[in-house]
């Protein structure tokens, strides 16, 4: 939100990218020991190839700006993802950031803003399984809830059929089978061939749906694909012999082998789109897709949150000076810290090494309401 006369800011000829903004009146009293002004706004902005960085104090009337597509600067989380020609064409329409509330809560933390939150994130035994082993399609919270995670999802699943069809070619015709081992190889064969048969069929009820989705048509169908007979294959190495030691399990010998498969870039494109549509209107997402990954969001949250006039965590309690390069305790600490940033799966951004942003101010342009010359620093 930004005044409709005011310019897009840049540093060196180059768009900045935005990522916060802090409305000053909300502030609690105790915020930087009450220096600074409680009128207007804060907007945060940062390099999109560096942490170069500008605050602006906005005030009066203010309007929704679009700024530089985020997605092509390198803080993205899962750049490659990102960047890539299958992911990039299923986040082409999302031009900005996801926009989450913010909740101001006075205090210290009940825990700190420490290094590598992914890492503690995933020691945590709550931590919900984002991606799970063996995604089956009957299970509606993880389907699809747009044209473009359907589209995705098809593609996921025709590559299914063909590779199993590829890899057992490939023992088939390379490797040195005992008959029994041939014969389960040509069993899982023809299971795949009819399997992938039926697939095609039901695919031609799944492709309207792609430029006008509806959920409670096309979770049927998708359970259906997922009924069909999916065996598994384990290639365990070789005899001393130079027998192929495989495994084979047919699908329709036990319901553990139906339709599974781990999901591939459908589970993380699904994700990915599921930030904004929740973030935008979750009341617009099916009841069982919307339930699973609260859970999940609420869970980021508990982790990712920002802070304000605090000391990062940074050597146990120093903070940092970048005018001299020294660490020094905190009482002859010159800065304050006007707001640190985790990196967050929930947004999908990242700050060095799994670390925070941090942007700060000389307690003097602070009291003076003097925002330019902010400077940043990531906590590594």
């Amino acid at each position: 939100m930004l005044p409709e006369e005011l310019d897009w800011p840049s540093i060196d000829g180059e768009a900045l990218i935005f990522l916060a903004q802090i409305d000053l009146s909300k502030l609690p009293e105790s915020v930087w020991k009450g220096a600074g002004p409680r009128e207007g706004q804060l907007a945060f902005f940062i390099h999109p190839k560096n942490i170069k960085a500008r605050v602006l104090h906005v005030k009066g009337a203010l309007t929704e700006r679009a700024g530089p597509n985020p997605f092509h600067s390198d803080f993205v989380k899962d750049i490659e993802d990102s960047r890539s020609s299958r992911m990039s064409s299923f986040i082409d329409d999302q031009s900005q950031f996801p926009k989450w509330p913010v909740v101001l809560e006075s205090g210290l933390p009940s825990q700190p803003i420490r290094t590598s939150m992914s890492t503690r994130k995933g020691d945590d035994p709550d931590h919900p399984d984002s991606y799970p082993y063996g995604f089956g399609l009957t299970n509606r919270a993880l389907h699809p809830f747009d044209g473009a995670t359907l589209s995705i999802l098809i593609d996921e699943l025709t590559k299914s059929f063909s590779g199993r069809l590829a890899q057992i070619e490939k023992f088939l015709k390379e490797k040195q089978l005992a008959e029994n081992t041939k014969e389960a190889l040509e069993a899982i064969k023809a299971e795949t061939e009819n399997a992938e048969t039926e697939f095609k069929e039901v695919l031609t009820r799944l492709n309207p749906f792609l430029t006008n989705f509806d959920c409670e048509k096309v979770s049927p169908i998708l359970e259906e694909i997922g009924e069909l007979p999916h065996g598994q294959i384990n290639y365990v190495g070789d005899d001393p012999f130079g027998f192929a030691i495989v495994h084979v399990t047919l699908g329709e010998h036990s319901n553990q082998y139906k339709f599974k498969w781990k999901g591939g870039d459908y589970l993380k494109a699904h994700r990915k789109r599921l930030r904004y549509a929740y973030s935008s209107d979750p009341d617009s997402l099916p009841k069982k897709v919307r339930e699973r990954f609260e859970t999940e969001f609420e869970f980021q949250a508990a982790y990712e949150f920002g802070a304000m006039s605090h000391v990062p965590d940074r050597d146990f309690g120093l903070a940092y000076d970048p005018s001299s390069g020294d660490h020094i305790p905190l009482l002859d600490e010159p800065n304050e810290v006007l707001l640190e940033l985790p990196t967050s799966d929930l947004v999908g951004w990242m700050f060095g090494d799994m670390y925070s942003l941090v942007y700060l101010i000389s307690r003097d342009n602070l009291r003076d309401g003097n925002f330019n010359s902010v400077f940043t620093s990531v906590t590594n």
